[in-house]
């Protein structure tokens, strides 16, 4: 009997150890998000198919985002969201729609005067959505406003129309 129960014990315990490990192999390999992604939190699970890999928010999210657009942000919220192949999407909340415009309009010319990381700008009209293109970090860039809130997205690399596409239906 007890030989028995010890053999049973040894076996669940290597199922659970081989579960555990095709988990961590799937997590790893982008097919799964990690415990810091997604349905918990602001961002979407997935964006064109790629697949939230890590949500930052709080005061580091605060941070970072307020780092892209200079001084005098007053962000009143913040998120980050990493995703598949390289794709990102820095979500940032101010109290106005004008700031929104102003911090967008504050980027593009910053950019537009002259950057040794961003070139290339670009400004259409997507939606009835003012967007602005630039090339920088080996990927394509969007960014634009929505209300009070102002969107970068870092586009994965092959999938870039299809991710400001499905980045611009979601995130409102």
């Amino acid at each position: 009997m007890l030989r028995g129960t010890v053999t049973i014990v040894v076996r669940l315990m290597a199922a659970i150890l081989l579960f555990g490990s095709i988990v961590w192999v799937l997590v790893e390999r982008g097919l799964l998000p990690s415990s810091t992604g997604a349905s918990d939190g602001p961002a979407p699970v997935s964006i064109a198919g790629y697949r939230l890999q890590q949500t930052v928010t709080g005061p580091a999210a605060l941070d970072e985002v307020a780092g892209m657009h200079g001084k005098d942000v007053e962000l009143r919220s913040a998120w980050i969201g990493r995703y598949q192949a390289s794709g990102t999407v820095w979500y940032g909340e101010v109290a106005t729609e004008a700031k929104a415009a102003e911090l967008i309009a504050r980027m593009s010319a910053k950019i537009g005067a002259g950057n040794q990381v961003f070139t290339n700008l670009q400004q259409v009209q997507y939606q009835g959505t003012t967007v602005y293109s630039v090339v920088g970090l080996g990927q394509q860039h969007f960014f634009y406003k929505v209300g009070s809130k102002t969107i970068w997205l870092a586009a994965p690399k092959g999938g870039e129309q299809a991710f400001l596409q499905d980045a611009m239906r979601i995130l409102k």
